[in-house]
């Protein structure tokens, strides 16, 4: 079928269930792109920049599954600093608490 005679809406119904598939509870889930490993060589850099934008891409030879190439999971250090980041944010909003208020909000419901 030559795509040049298909209407925009055609274009994006068949871009969308290349792209995205119902799973068992009917929740739209993402397909992982597969290419084979010859064609994986060919256009490396084109794969890294899908990956890179968040997508992940399964490589296979004869048909069988070989790698899965992924985007990298976010550092323990970017972790700690998003983490510092927000316990600063919560400080700038909220007053500082003395020693007695802590003391009195935890002995408040003991006799």
């Amino acid at each position: 079928m030559d795509p040049s005679c298909l209407s925009e809406n055609s274009k994006a119904r068949i871009y969308w269930k290349a792209r995205y598939n119902q799973d068992w509870s009917f929740k739209l889930v993402k397909t992982m792109e597969t290419i084979q490993a010859s064609e994986a060589k060919t256009h490396f850099l084109r794969i890294l920049d899908k990956v890179e934008r968040g997508e992940t891409v399964v490589v296979t030879r004869h048909g069988r599954a070989i790698a899965r190439i992924c985007p990298e999971a976010p550092t323990s250090k970017e972790r700690f600093e998003r983490a510092k980041a927000s316990i600063m944010e919560i400080r700038k909003r909220t007053k500082p608490v003395s020693v007695e208020e802590i003391l009195s909000a935890r002995d408040e419901g003991r006799m």
